[in-house]
């Protein structure tokens, strides 16, 4: 994975936490800064972020939503589950198709 992809995808990381609203600090412009991001999540420029990070518009969308349905996980909690999603080594086993791309 090149540096450019690994810089990429720590920039969805932060546009997903952010529209989850898990910020580190409480400030006046969380609100504002969530809402930019719940937009990001439907615009055009999500699909040009996504293919510089080498995965897709829909992927990001998908683990949006699943989080958006873990309200109990606090910050920290999602950036460690999206950091394995996107930047663990991909394993691949007779039993998926993911090696036949």
């Amino acid at each position: 994975m090149t540096p450019e992809i690994k810089l990429w995808r720590s920039v969805i990381i932060q546009a997903i936490t952010d529209a989850l609203g898990l910020f580190s600090e409480v400030n006046y412009q969380n609100r504002k800064i969530r809402q930019q991001a719940v937009d990001w999540m439907s615009s055009e420029d999500i699909k040009l972020v996504s293919d510089y990070a080498d995965t897709s518009k829909d992927y990001i969308v998908h683990l949006y939503n699943r989080l958006r349905a873990q309200r109990h996980l606090k910050l920290r909690d999602t950036e460690d589950l999206l950091k394995n999603v996107f930047f663990r080594p991909r394993q691949f086993t007779i039993y998926s198709n993911e090696g036949d791309k």
